[in-house]
């Protein structure tokens, strides 16, 4: 490996805590990967087996948009890592990686990995922390409600929220379940159904990414009002009700939101059970 990308890893705070004997043994691990201009790395919505740091060379991460169009999301270089967040928390690759020239990665398998962190168990909370962190910055970035609910809990959302992945056709909230929780879709589509007396589904508006559910139950502390069943494989940034009632509604800008959401959600459900007695009527 080349000392000067040995020197880089004491930089990153997952191994900048290790004394020099301990970060070698770990960057050991690493497999170097010479890659082509224009060779893709990972692919959006693959499985992730493997994360990267990058040596030398410069990278694309783009991803693909609704229309089919391609959306190029930043640029990463020398002492950089990716590939993290799907190998930790079990979610699809979120974004696609591209060379942009010739370059050298250091990749870590799964299996690898899980010797380090065996090992080293503060490598494996930091990386964990990392690659939160990471996420959390990118959805304050993407939505209004979470960049208001990170202002103030930024160092608290780090440590409670949770990745899930659920297949096609997987019901993540059922009607007239208690309370389960607070979620963002990140990733895929939702559909959002009442069920009435008779059994039959009355559709809501489909969720797509950036929408978040679960806040109606939470405030009313009731049952859940809808089921959603995931449309496509889905991704979720998931919260528990604990925090929920302890950050989100301690702050006055983020409880005013969530409460202009939920009354929204609460006038829809009236109208679906207001048509459903009017269809009731008329058969």
């Amino acid at each position: 490996m080349p000392p000067a990308a040995l020197a880089a890893f004491t930089a990153v705070p997952p191994f900048s805590s290790l004394d020099g004997a301990s970060l070698s043994s770990v960057v050991a691990r690493f497999e170097p990967v010479r890659v082509a201009e224009g060779e893709v790395v990972i692919e959006e919505g693959d499985d992730g087996a493997c994360m990267y740091f990058i040596a030398q060379g410069r990278f694309r991460v783009h991803r693909r948009a609704d229309d089919g169009a391609t959306r190029t999301l930043a640029e990463m270089g020398e002492g950089e890592f990716f590939g993290e967040m799907s190998l930790l928390s079990g979610a699809p690759r979120f974004a696609t990686v591209e060379a942009l020239g010739p370059g050298e990665l250091l990749r870590l398998h799964r299996r690898d990995l899980d010797v380090v962190v065996a090992t080293h168990p503060d490598v494996g909370r930091a990386l964990e922390r990392f690659y939160k962190e990471r996420l959390v910055a990118n959805v304050a970035r993407a939505s209004r409600l979470f960049h208001l609910i990170v202002e103030g809990h930024r160092d608290a959302l780090v440590q409670v929220v949770r990745v899930e992945t659920h297949p096609a056709g997987a019901l993540l909230l059922v009607q007239g379940d208690p309370a389960k929780g607070f979620f963002l879709l990140l990733r895929g589509s939702c559909e959002v159904f009442h069920r009435s007396a008779e059994g039959r589904e009355i559709a809501y508006p489909t969720m797509h990414e950036g929408d978040v559910f679960g806040e109606l139950s939470l405030l009313q502390d009731g049952a859940i009002t809808a089921s959603v069943r995931a449309r496509t494989r889905a991704v979720v940034l998931a919260m528990g009700r604990q925090w929920f009632d302890e950050m989100l509604l301690s702050s006055q800008s983020v409880r005013s939101e969530i409460y202009a959401l939920a009354g929204d959600r609460s006038q829809r459900t009236r109208e679906l059970i207001v048509r459903e007695e009017l269809e009731k009527r008329l058969i």
